[in-house]
């Protein structure tokens, strides 16, 4: 990653001393005090302070005499660093000290989630959604295996016998598209599956609970002898039941 700022300099203040002789003979000497300071997306970190001499003739002046010093320490005496110099620094700090907070309350929450998720696995009841892909086919072709038939799409737990839960099949593609918004949640979605005239009807699937309890997967009952393994990505249930 890179980052990209600046070394800039602010005039504290300045004063022009007209009997100052400078070591080459210069007279009449303006002595400023300046600061550097970072600037990234604003004033970060101010550095150290530093003087600046310029002669009449707009010369800059290298080479100090003693008197230039004297005066110039009692220049810097008065210039204090100004607190937005330290904006930038404090906005840092502030923002360090928010993320150390959030990150343990945001993984606290994302715990608790997954074992919210955990238990409705666990114990899933009638109207729970899954969301997942469905097994598809091997096929097996000049001796090399590939997959097809491999869906994504919803499941509404319709009953639960024993290992046994029957599922109804919704599109996934229905669920919140911008041009058809659509809450799998709502009363008559599921039940308008019935009238579709594709795969997602109203035709149960029966998947085993075992299945998805050992490692999430989409193991539909009976098993066909090419029939492949799907996959359950997550559990929803509505809270308003």
């Amino acid at each position: 990653m890179v980052y990209i700022y600046e070394v800039r300099s602010i005039e504290h203040r300045h004063q022009h001393f007209p009997d100052l002789v400078s070591p080459k003979g210069k007279k009449g000497i303006t002595l400023y005090v300046m600061q550097r300071y970072i600037w990234w997306l604003g004033p970060i970190m101010p550095s150290f302070k530093y003087g600046m001499a310029i002669s009449d003739d707009g010369t800059k002046i290298a080479k100090w005499s003693p008197e230039m010093w004297a005066k110039y320490k009692e220049l810097k005496a008065g210039s204090k660093t100004p607190l937005r110099l330290w904006r930038g620094a404090c906005v840092i700090v502030s923002l360090f000290a928010v993320l150390c907070i959030a990150a343990p309350i945001s993984t606290h929450f994302r715990k608790a989630n997954e074992q919210i998720v955990a238990d409705y696995f666990a114990h899933p009841k009638t109207g729970d959604i899954l969301y997942g892909s469905i097994g598809g086919e091997m096929i097996i072709d000049n001796n090399v295996a590939r997959e097809t038939g491999q869906q994504y799409a919803l499941f509404q737990i319709q009953k639960i016998n024993g290992d046994s839960i029957f599922l109804l099949k919704g599109n996934a593609e229905e669920v919140n598209t911008p041009e058809h918004p659509v809450n799998e949640y709502a009363s008559g979605f599921w039940e308008k599956l019935s009238d579709k005239t594709t795969t997602y009807g109203s035709a149960p699937i029966i998947i085993s609970h075992q299945a998805i309890l050992f490692d999430k997967r989409f193991s539909i009952l009976p098993k066909s002898e090419k029939g492949t393994t799907g996959k359950v990505y997550n559990i929803r249930r509505d809270k308003s039941n």
